[in-house]
């Protein structure tokens, strides 16, 4: 036998071998599928559970442009169940509900039983997953409930049991936000009785442990939330799901809030702020890289032009909207940090009645006596105290008169120990008497813009609310809401 042929037999043996090995290390539910199309699928399955959205998209279109060859209605059904989840997680929902209502065709189709079994129960979960996306809670129940029965159908019981905790978790999160503690418990419960059954599953353990947290803190039983919750802080840097480990600094801040530890807190709620920024640039990214996707498929295949156009059109609305909340989200996101630093402030001092006295330069200004300045300065402080300054007559004149001086001294003592004119020194009083107010009487909360302005002695809302964005670099209207949600979460908590 010549050796070229040998070297032929010999590396054909070892590609055979090898495929056999990568066919073997696929999951169940790939078997029957061609190798290719059990990587592709694999691939993208990977992705999506760590919710990887932008590591999936070539996979995902590959498998697509496969499935309109393919001869595996298996293939075909999951393709269109994996682009669902897809377009779901990046809250296109009308595109994900259009997919997986495309998976129902090939998946009648499918005549083997253990292969149905599966790729039904991947259909009705993420059907239920969507589902609950557009509000539609109890079909989403149902669904959910038709997936934990196909899944109890197959015979690899660590796949079952991953997929259980998964679809329990869902279920708890929804009785939770829905106030059924009970509901929630039991199925949290349930998740953490098969995490101890698969210990290797440590993504599902930590989703099992939140979620009791979450009841708990929930039910105001601080330290049984913290209970479940103790050591977690370790494991997260192995987890991959991004949104778990959001969801899980998100409740181990509002557990150390409750527990009145704020420096954790703030500690715990920089670091879920910090990931919950990075999923909402990585998404958006993820849609600008889905519209360039698209739009060479477009060209590639003419034939796909109405599907990828439409695509292109709700992914253009869609980026557009997303570009005016992120620059949105942006700055409501600095204004809350000022927000958190002038509560900070407040609570620290506990007034903000003085102003603070600072030094500038005295060139030009008129002389006055240390006595007669000292003198001023004590009755400014009496002036200050007696809140005399939300009478909305104040005026130079009015206050030089009242303490028994004139208008050029008064009127130099406050551009020189205030660092400020006249004008500015009384608003600035008025804005922080107004959120003293806010704080320590709630029912400030619920006045309108208008009725504010003039509790402090302002004559228009226009005035006020620019004197107020001066002030504190936040508009009226974003300050109470930012106040009204601290107080709802800490009433929540107590």
């Amino acid at each position: 036998m010549k050796p070229n042929i040998i070297l032929f037999i010999i590396f054909s043996l070892f590609i055979k071998a090898q495929n056999t090995q990568d066919a073997e290390s696929l999951s169940p539910e790939f078997e029957g599928l061609l190798n290719k199309e059990s990587k592709v699928l694999a691939l993208s399955d990977n992705y999506l559970k760590q919710n990887l959205y932008k590591e999936a998209i070539k996979s995902l279109f590959q498998a697509k442009k496969m499935s309109e060859t393919s001869q595996s209605e298996n293939f075909k059904a999951y393709t269109y169940i994996l682009l669902a989840n897809f377009y779901r997680g990046l809250e296109l929902n009308k595109i994900a509900s259009e997919n997986i209502e495309m998976a129902m065709t090939p998946l009648s189709a499918i005549t083997d039983s253990k292969e149905q079994n599966y790729i039904e129960a991947r259909f009705q979960l993420e059907k239920g997953l969507l589902n609950f996306a557009l509000s539609k809670d109890d079909e989403g129940k149902t669904n959910l409930w038709k997936s934990s029965a196909k899944f109890r159908q197959i015979d690899d019981p660590k796949k079952v049991s991953k997929s259980l905790q998964f679809i329990y978790s869902k279920l708890g999160d929804y009785y939770l936000s829905q106030n059924e503690l009970d509901s929630a418990k039991h199925y949290f419960n349930q998740n953490l009785k098969l995490s101890n059954q698969f210990p290797t599953f440590k993504d599902l353990e930590l989703r099992a442990k939140n979620g009791l947290s979450s009841y708990y803190l929930q039910n105001k039983q601080t330290d049984s939330a913290l209970y479940f919750v103790s050591g977690l802080t370790k494991d997260l840097p192995k987890v991959k799901d991004l949104l778990l480990k959001k969801d899980v600094y998100k409740n181990l801040a509002q557990i150390h809030y409750s527990a009145d530890d704020l420096e954790n807190y703030k500690i715990l709620n920089e670091q879920y702020l910090k990931l919950n920024d990075s999923i909402y640039e990585s998404n958006q990214d993820t849609r600008v890289l889905l519209a360039n996707e698209a739009d060479s498929v477009r060209v590639e295949n003419p034939d796909s032009n109405k599907s990828s156009l439409w695509i292109l059109i709700t992914l253009g609305v869609a980026l557009a909207g997303l570009a005016l909340a992120y620059a949105n989200h942006i700055k409501v996101k600095k204004e809350y940090v000022q927000f958190q630093k002038i509560m900070q402030n407040l609570n620290e001092t506990k007034n903000l009645k003085s102003i603070e006295i600072h030094e500038v330069n005295s060139d030009n200004l008129y002389i006055i006596s240390e006595k007669t300045e000292q003198i001023i300065l004590d009755k400014l402080k009496k002036f200050e105290e007696g809140e005399k300054y939300i009478n909305p007559k104040v005026s130079l004149q009015f206050l030089a008169k009242n303490l028994d001086t004139n208008t050029k001294y008064l009127s130099e003592i406050i551009n020189k120990k205030k660092g400020q004119n006249f004008n500015n020194y009384i608003n600035e009083l008025r804005i922080h008497y107004i959120i003293r107010k806010l704080k320590s009487e709630p029912k400030y909360q619920n006045y309108k813009v208008s009725s504010l302005a003039e509790e402090c002695g302002f004559n228009s809302r226009n005035t006020f609310t620019l004197a107020f964005k001066n002030t504190l670099g936040i508009s009226p209207t974003n300050f109470i809401g930012f106040i009204k949600k601290e107080n709802s979460a800490h009433k929540s908590l107590v």
